[in-house]
């Protein structure tokens, strides 16, 4: 994939505006509600299977997600970031966590506007916003972007959930014009995300 460097300082970029937030006032949060169990979860996911994809639980990373093909392990480069990748045709598959140092408990406004911040710094490093929205995963508070440059166009889901961060993505060499609705196979993988505490 052409756009494997944009990616990973994409990616990069992600994880350390995200890393200053919680080092900030902003602070890391969402551990006011109570803790999802692993069998809840599993139990409540959207998509629990697709024919011919291949589920991945990480015990670790305390989640489960579904990829189109058998993903590999890997460590993105970037300091504490652990997970999975897939490289099929012309879309990289990504479903990553990471665990901060610091965390602070902290409203959802605190985090919706660090979410917002990471997603306004992208753009400014090089790419368009095509879209933004809140979205809520075991009711936490996330963010879902559409996100293109460099000849890609980028959907990220994100969660910051006490000390951990989530991030679920697909890149794909197709650049949109004006549909920013996701692709059916993106829905499905990002549907098949789920975590516990």
């Amino acid at each position: 994939m052409g756009s494997v460097g944009y990616v990973k300082n994409k990616l990069r970029a992600i994880i350390a505006f995200t890393v200053l937030v919680c080092l900030s006032q902003i602070g890391c949060g969402q551990t006011n509600k109570p803790s999802l169990d692993k069998a809840q979860a599993l139990r409540d996911v959207k998509v629990k299977s697709v024919a011919g994809w291949k589920e991945v639980i990480s015990e670790t990373g305390r989640f489960r997600i579904l990829f189109p093909n058998e993903p590999e392990i890997r460590n993105s480069g970037t300091p504490n970031m652990q997970g999975y990748k897939l490289m099929s045709g012309d879309r990289g598959w990504f479903a990553y966590y990471a665990d901060l140092n610091k965390s602070k408990v902290s409203d959802e406004a605190g985090i919706r506007e660090a979410y917002h911040k990471s997603v306004e710094d992208m753009a400014r490093k090089g790419g368009t916003l095509l879209r933004q929205n809140d979205i809520s995963l075991n009711g936490r508070l996330g963010i879902e972007v559409v996100f293109q440059g460099r000849g890609a166009t980028s959907f990220i889901r994100s969660f910051l959930i006490g000390q951990r961060m989530y991030v679920v993505e697909v890149d794909s060499k197709d650049v949109i014009d004006k549909d920013t609705s996701l692709p059916t196979d993106v829905q499905q993988f990002f549907d098949s995300f789920t975590f516990w505490e």
